[in-house]
């Protein structure tokens, strides 16, 4: 099945309708795995010709014609624009036997209303990755690991066509699909407001914040390796170590809300630190986190 499946996907052509970031991207991506990628479709004509540029493809000026020419047909538009492009589609476009998906983190793949109706068969195909540029790097997109979602036949096929590329697969249900997006945001966007805690901190000790960024990018890429390599036994610092004076000094020397902060984050790891070390006794650190200041 499975060498099927990736023979298949061998075959297959792509179409990409929406030529930001994340569609410019994919489509590079794909064509340096051996996808032929036919073209691009997009609100702004400049936006596809650059894409289609990029992937030595073309740039379509009817959403029709780009989805009569590829086999899977990616939407890679704004999540609020994706129902309304869809609608389009069914106005204007045969969709019988069609393979249509989205690469939405949050939306599932119900937001193709009719399609079975339609006759097409329809996915979500996440990469877990944050598109920061349409000329990133396609080592990082290598890595990238994509959650998948949708009807069987779509499924398969997005499948297929990952697995050309060498990307880790997960089969979600629609009903997960938000937790999972979830996550991702914890990992990626949430991150950032304890991170520009730490800049604003090392600001008022009369750090400039490119030097505070800098200066934290070992510690942060460090952490996040360790992490990834270990998962919370990675954990160190004066919460790990029961350092009731450390924490008791900090929480001090905070304003009020960046202290609120750092007790709810340190509850946080005093839980996982008591699983990594049962033998130990936190209980004075957690006294010291749950005291309320004047």
């Amino acid at each position: 099945m499975k060498a099927t499946r990736l023979q298949e996907a061998m075959q297959t052509s792509a179409g990409f309708i929406g030529a930001g970031r994340v569609g410019t991207a994919l489509g590079r991506y794909l064509v340096a795995r051996g996808v032929a990628v036919s073209g691009y479709a997009s609100l702004h004509r400049c936006s596809a010709e650059f894409a289609a540029e990029c992937t030595s493809s073309r740039a379509f000026g009817d959403i029709g014609d780009l989805c009569s020419a590829a086999d899977i047909i990616f939407l890679t538009v704004p999540d609020e624009a994706t129902a309304r492009v869809w609608l389009q589609m069914r106005r204007t476009t045969d969709l019988d036997g069609a393979i249509v998906c989205h690469c939405s983190g949050c939306l599932t793949s119900e937001v193709f209303e009719g399609a079975a109706q339609e006759g097409a068969h329809v996915c979500s195909a996440h990469p877990l990755l944050a598109f920061s540029d349409p000329l990133c790097s396609l080592a990082s997109i290598s890595r990238a690991h994509i959650a998948l979602e949708g009807d069987e036949v779509a499924v398969d096929a997005l499948r297929g066509l990952f697995e050309l590329a060498g990307n880790p697969i997960h089969r979600i249900d629609a009903a997960s699909k938000v937790r999972y997006h979830a996550a991702a945001v914890f990992a990626s966007n949430l991150v950032i407001a304890p991170l520009s805690v730490a800049v604003r901190l090392l600001g008022e000790v009369g750090i400039s914040e490119p030097d505070a960024l800098s200066a934290l990018g070992p510690l942060i890429e460090g952490n996040a390796h360790a992490f990834c390599t270990s998962g919370a036994a990675a954990l160190t610092g004066p919460a790990e170590r029961g350092d009731t004076a450390t924490v008791a000094e900090h929480l001090a020397a905070l304003d009020a809300p960046t202290a609120a902060l750092y007790r709810h984050l340190t509850r946080m790891l005093i839980d996982l630190a008591r699983v990594e070390h049962p033998d130990r006794d936190y209980a004075r650190l957690a006294a010291i986190v749950e005291e309320k200041t004047s």
